[in-house]
């Protein structure tokens, strides 16, 4: 081979292995993809940095770099931030199961807002953090609430038959239910409300306008129920069906989502999948022997997930570039008894 023929070879090469990269083939994919079939046991795995995400442990509000420990509740659950950064916005839990709406501020200090009464639920933060929405239920009744997190003070509430869940909070309340299946978008300024009879979400984000619908299907689903990923200002326009798995997480971009069986029920889970949230296309599989809860994305290149096994526990962070590791302490915990320790915000 002459010099010029060698020349021109490497030239047409390098020229190959820069379209492969670009396009992620194997030269550019090495160091790019999810791990694959990971078994993942918390206690064998080395410690990373912190998860850098809004979080709880225990009484502890871990924003980046602070970490505030709230002088009150002693249990609380992390629903976001209050507006213009002025603190938290949290719920505790009572004994007797009446839940209360507080502020904890970047000092610690607490201001209980109100109580959410008697088995208050599903407490949703609109994304500017000025109002938060939750329901009580009742017989075959369920109240809608719209408060302010300043005050506390409630400026909406509307009553409707059934069971209802918030979903999502913006300039509109979406709720979705059953007995009758339905879908509400509630307007709380106006009074006003848009039913969609025979239409039942499980998940849905109002600024993407996408949705998990629940499809009947008696033959082939799980409990007479399938799901399919839809457009939600379009539901009869769905993306993908599937009779086997269920959306539990959905990355910022909302281009990527995390998935499971669609029969786990509750919190555990010994199995999570990587997918591409238009397709349903498989991305990766992770697994444990114990459970896995609480998935959230902490960016487009990284996933977070409570992992209990051999009684122990921890947060696991889940890279692109194939790392696992823990982005918290191994603590000692049998499932369930310290499902509170970690708390994410409702994604």
């Amino acid at each position: 081979m002459t010099p010029t023929h060698r020349a021109r070879r490497s030239a047409a090469l390098a020229v190959v292995a820069v379209v492969v990269a670009l396009l992620g083939g194997p030269a550019g994919s090495a160091h790019a993809a999810f791990p694959d079939e990971s078994r993942i046991d918390p206690t064998s795995l080395a410690r990373g940095g912190p998860a850098a995400v809004l979080h709880s442990v225990g009484r502890t509000v871990v924003d980046g770099d602070r970490r505030i420990r709230a002088e009150r509740p002693r249990r609380l659950q992390l629903i976001g931030k209050a507006p213009n950064g002025t603190g938290y916005v949290v719920v505790s839990f009572g004994t007797d199961g009446r839940n209360s709406l507080w502020r904890v501020t970047r000092d610690g200090s607490a201001v209980r807002l109100r109580g959410l009464g008697q088995d208050g639920r599903d407490a949703q933060l609109s994304p500017s953090g000025a109002r938060v929405s939750w329901t009580r239920q009742g017989r075959d009744r369920t109240t809608v609430f719209v408060a302010r997190t300043y005050n506390g003070r409630v400026v909406a509430r509307q009553r409707y038959k059934g069971i209802l869940e918030v979903l999502d909070v913006r300039k509109r309340v979406l709720l979705s239910g059953i007995r009758p299946v339905r879908t509400i978008w509630y307007r709380p300024s106006a009074d006003s409300e848009r039913v969609v009879r025979g239409l039942q979400l499980v998940d849905a984000d109002l600024a993407r306008d996408r949705a998990v619908v629940v499809v009947r299907d008696l033959v082939n689903g799980y409990d007479g129920v399938c799901l399919a990923y839809a457009v939600l200002s379009d539901p009869a326009r769905r993306l993908w069906r599937s009779c086997t798995d269920k959306p539990v997480a959905f990355s910022p971009s909302g281009r990527l989502m995390v998935t499971t069986n669609i029969e786990a029920d509750g919190a555990g889970t010994g199995l999570l999948q990587i997918r591409t949230a238009e397709t349903n296309l498989v991305r990766a599989t992770l697994r444990t022997r114990g459970y896995f809860s609480n998935a959230l994305w902490e960016s487009e290149k990284s996933l977070l997930a409570v992992t209990w096994q051999s009684k122990c526990a921890a947060i696991v962070r889940i890279t692109k570039d194939g790392s696992v590791h823990r982005a918290s302490a191994l603590v000692r915990a049998a499932f369930g008894t310290e499902g509170s320790r970690w708390g994410f915000p409702p994604s």
